[in-house]
């Protein structure tokens, strides 16, 4: 499985907004050490609105989010 995923707009499967992937970073606590986060930022259109970082672990964000093509 792939452990990163690439700076692009995505759009969340449930609300249908979007948000742009800024990175991934690695989750050191304890429970879940060395889980891959995916970090995300809200969108509209090609534009990224500044303000809260969110994270999500990899596999759910994939489940969860849709690549804009």
């Amino acid at each position: 499985m792939k452990t990163t995923i690439q700076a692009k707009f995505f759009i969340n499967n449930k609300t249908g907004r979007k948000y742009y992937v800024t990175g991934t970073a690695t989750n050191t606590t304890n429970a879940q050490d060395q889980q891959t986060m995916v970090l995300y930022q809200n969108a509209i259109e090609e534009t990224i609105l500044p303000g809260v970082t969110f994270c999500r672990e990899l596999t759910e964000f994939k489940n969860k989010f849709t690549e804009v093509i």
